[in-house]
């Protein structure tokens, strides 16, 4: 029987072991879990301050190619304007050698 004592004694060390080591794994795998959870949380929340970031440099930037944009349309519109000028103006010259041609003639 002693023998048999000594025998269910290890057995029930064993087990309580057993649930020890379990416990501990157990406990474990939830601290690792939480960890996963906040790297988890603090990259996405990094990724989210990229993203935000990069759309703020994004409308910064389109704002700035509306602004040169305007700026373009408003010279091209000088350029007609000009090319215009230059049309009349050569118009005009032209008119002016005919009808001095016209008086020399005269």
């Amino acid at each position: 029987t002693s023998e048999i004592d000594k025998l269910q004694q290890e057995a029930i060390d064993f087990e309580r072991e057993a649930r020890d080591a379990r416990e501990i794994a157990h406990k474990k795998n939830c601290e690792n879990i939480a960890a996963l959870k906040a790297l988890y949380r603090k990259e996405l929340g990094d990724a989210h301050k990229k993203h935000d970031l990069a759309m703020e440099q994004v409308r910064a930037s389109e704002e700035v190619l509306d602004s040169k944009l305007e700026e373009l349309k408003h010279a091209n519109q000088e350029v007609c304007k000009a090319q215009e000028s230059h049309e009349q103006a050569k118009k005009q010259l032209s008119d002016s050698r005919k009808e001095h041609v016209k008086k020399v003639a005269d």
